[in-house]
């Protein structure tokens, strides 16, 4: 004998013809099978073939072939070696090293923990062949590329194990992340608070906030609230107020990505006096209505009840002294043992003020305010500068006739106000804005007030004190554009001479 063919096949193979090659073959002679002799069929003296069962390939190994041929003389010839190969298990993954990566990373090996893996084993990429190296039945290394990274997502990991057998593992995901975005802070409300205080939730506005951004006060983290990418809440103790100065408010991002962002800074002082509207210390004007914060400035609450508005409240005066030296007793609307709310005395000079409360010929509190030409503050629903704002709607119908819409809603559940959607009806009837603040009936002119509402400019029909009410300023606008139908929740944004009020919110159905 000189040749099989074939002289291999896969364990479990099916019945298959073996043709043996050679020399001095004769009719009759066998084909024996590891001394078994085989159905055999005579083709020539070099050339026999005979029929394998399946049975003789249920297990791997090796089997010796020998042609018999019969006597008279005959014999056994020299022997062959044929091959039952095992085939290939199918591999079966169990872990990867690392599991994930960040977006548009570098090229990273990575190991493959699993069984049954053979030499010739690839490690596949979203059923993509990478470049593998064997290291034993149980682990290989594959190079994955930085392309393969590009983008944040899942990408599935298989291994293949070549013929014999062999085939796809279960596949594996791969997490590759996005990261953070580097967080950027733009505002906060309010920006001061009285010396000894109670605690009270702050507000910040910027960029890029994510849910594990933390509001940090001096550096440190406080409880925050992720309410979008645009706004965190953050709760502020009483002891972080103990003390009279000022604090550096950051928000920082951790990893992966991430950072701090430049800081804003907070003042504690033993009076802070702010915007009515805005809450902010940069929304007062003359005759605008604002809020002094302090402890203990009075003996008791009370609310004024006559207008003109009284200068004297349970024993309580405000005086303010503008920057140039003149004094005036501020009208009073509201007087509390930790806040004040009055007006800007008219003819106030705009600069730094002092403001002193004295209750029964006793100073209780003492501080300053910056007076603006203009302080544009929008109220809001919930008294707190942000959310839903404090204003109606009016709609004119297609035959003529006004309704006044709120568009805020009391939620029980949320204890807050929250926006109702405005319809804003079929083609030809339109819809205006009256929104209501302070501090902004100083302008230079309706040229100079603008408004825009989820980023669309409205007209603004009026922006100057609301009729019969003393520091109240209100804004009509309109009609609005059609462009906003189905926008949902929008910032309402206001510009007075290049001063931007506190945003606020509505919602268009």
């Amino acid at each position: 004998m000189t040749s099989l063919s074939p002289d291999s096949v896969t364990q479990n193979s099916p019945d298959f013809t073996l043709t043996v090659n050679g020399a001095g073959f004769v009719n009759g002679a066998e084909i024996r099978w590891n001394g078994q002799t085989r159905t055999t069929t005579f083709v020539s003296a070099t050339q026999l073939t005979a029929q394998i069962p399946a049975t003789d390939l249920q297990s791997a190994g090796q089997a010796a072939v020998t042609v018999f041929n019969p006597a008279p003389g005959g014999g056994t010839s020299n022997a062959l070696t044929f091959t039952i190969i095992a085939p290939n298990p199918v591999p079966t993954l169990t872990s990867l090293s690392p599991n994930s990566t960040l977006e548009n990373g570098p090229p990273f090996s990575l190991t493959v923990n699993g069984t049954g893996f053979v030499e010739g084993a690839v490690v596949r990429w979203n059923g993509q062949d990478r470049t593998t190296t064997f290291v034993s039945s149980t682990q290989l290394i594959g190079t994955i590329a930085a392309a393969d990274i590009a983008s944040a997502g899942t990408a599935q990991v298989m291994v293949f194990n070549p013929a014999p057998g062999g085939g796809n593992s279960n596949a594996l995901s791969f997490t590759i992340i996005a990261p953070n975005p580097i967080p950027t802070l733009s505002s906060m409300n309010p920006t001061a608070a009285s010396v000894g205080g109670p605690a009270f939730t702050l507000t910040v506005t910027g960029s890029n906030f994510v849910g594990s951004s933390k509001l940090q006060w001096n550096g440190s983290d406080r409880p925050t609230t992720f309410i979008s990418s645009t706004q965190l809440t953050a709760s502020i103790a009483a002891a972080d107020i103990a003390s009279t100065g000022t604090v550096q408010v950051t928000v920082f991002t951790p990893a992966p990505g991430g950072g701090v962002t430049a800081a804003l800074t907070f003042t504690i002082s033993p009076l802070v006096t702010v915007s009515a509207a805005s809450f902010l210390t940069t929304g007062i004007a003359a005759e605008a209505i604002v809020a002094g914060f302090g402890v203990n400035m009075t003996n008791g609450t009370e609310v004024a009840t006559t207008i003109p508005l009284p200068t004297t409240l349970l024993g309580t005066t405000v005086k303010v002294k503008d920057s140039l030296n003149v004094e005036r007793d501020a009208p009073l609307f509201f007087v509390a043992p930790g806040q004040i709310n009055y007006q800007v005395p008219p003819g106030t000079a705009t600069g730094t003020a002092n403001v002193t409360v004295i209750t029964n010929g006793i100073t209780t509190a003492v501080g300053t305010m910056t007076v603006n030409p203009v302080g544009p503050g929008l109220i809001s629903a919930n008294s707190n500068g942000v959310g839903v704002a404090a204003a109606v709607v009016l709609r004119v119908t297609t035959n003529g006739a006004q309704i006044y819409e709120p568009i805020a809603t009391f939620d029980q559940g949320l204890s807050s106000f929250v926006p109702i959607e405005i319809d804003m009806g079929p083609d030809g009837e339109q819809i205006y804005l009256i929104m209501y603040g302070s501090g902004f009936r100083g302008n230079t002119g309706l040229n100079n007030v603008t408004v825009t509402i989820g980023g669309t400019a409205v007209p603004v029909l009026y922006a100057s004190g609301a009729p019969g009410f003393i520091g109240l300023d209100q804004a009509n606008l309109g009609p609005l554009p059609r462009t906003l139908i189905g926008r949902k929740v929008v910032d309402i944004v206001m510009t007075v001479d290049g001063v931007a009020a506190n945003p606020v919110q509505m919602s268009i159905k």
